[in-house]
């Protein structure tokens, strides 16, 4: 956990995080169709606008919520190769107080 930063991090882009209102280092809840979870954002231009990333392999406990980001994820399969959706989802942000 410590070489990560200690927790999960959200990397924004600086027009999404103003889009949505989102400041650096606040809290955001990311929301998708099948659940919603709470993370540190981090505005940077490393994701290509309209693209958040979440980096690292990280357990629920370190999270600011206790969830994995995998309360995002439905089960179905993808229609070409029936692989996992995990790397692509529809989410919104909204920022915490």
């Amino acid at each position: 956990m410590q070489a990560e930063g200690g927790e999960p991090t959200l990397l924004v882009h600086p027009q999404d995080a103003q889009a949505f209102g989102v400041k650096d280092g606040a809290r955001v809840r990311i929301r998708s169709q099948h659940g919603a979870v709470v993370r540190r954002a981090r505005v940077s231009e490393a994701p290509i606008p309209g693209t958040v990333v979440l980096e690292g392999t990280w357990w629920e406990a370190p999270a600011p919520d206790g969830k994995g980001i995998n309360w995002l994820t439905g089960e179905h399969l993808t229609d070409l190769g029936a692989g996992s959706t995990f790397h692509s989802n529809p989410v919104r942000l909204e920022p915490l107080p």
